[in-house]
């Protein structure tokens, strides 16, 4: 069978552009998509049955639950010492052996040696300290209510 022959004056009209009969049957399928809008999930909340909407908090509840436990399980992949959260053990592993993994973990473990170098004050030291700014204040306090 030969193909229909077109003329030029036919490439503005859509017939021409889809073929004999696409335009019809899209129009066909346009008209039945758009007759009614789509409900929203407010309105279909709003007249809900009761086994739907305990069915519907199932759901809800069961992809929770499944969140937590994938949480749990990637919470395997976490770097404490960068704060930082990975997916799965490729990225975790390749973190580990990054520059920026090892240059945080250097600087740490320096600024730890730095604090214990400087013997900063005990606790015990910092209360006394504390008590007697405390004690001082009183004083200054009770001497100028006089």
């Amino acid at each position: 069978v030969d193909p229909i022959p077109l003329s030029s004056k036919d490439l503005g009209d859509l017939n021409s552009r889809v073929g004999v009969g696409r335009a019809e049957e899209e129009n066909d399928w346009h008209v039945s998509a758009t007759a009614y809008r789509n409900t929203l999930e407010s309105e279909i909340q709003a007249t809900e049955t009761e086994e739907r909407k305990t069915a519907r908090e199932d759901k809800v509840a069961r992809a929770r639950d499944i969140k937590k436990e994938v949480d749990e399980i990637v919470n395997v992949f976490y770097c404490e010492v960068c704060n930082k959260q990975y997916n799965n053990d490729a990225q975790f592993q390749e973190h580990l052996n990054s520059y920026d993994h090892h240059h945080k973990k250097r600087f740490d473990e320096f600024k730890q040696d730095q604090k214990a170098m400087k013997g900063g004050p005990t606790a015990e030291e910092r209360q006394r300290k504390e008590d007697k700014r405390m004690a001082k204040e009183m004083a200054a306090r009770s001497a100028s209510a006089l």
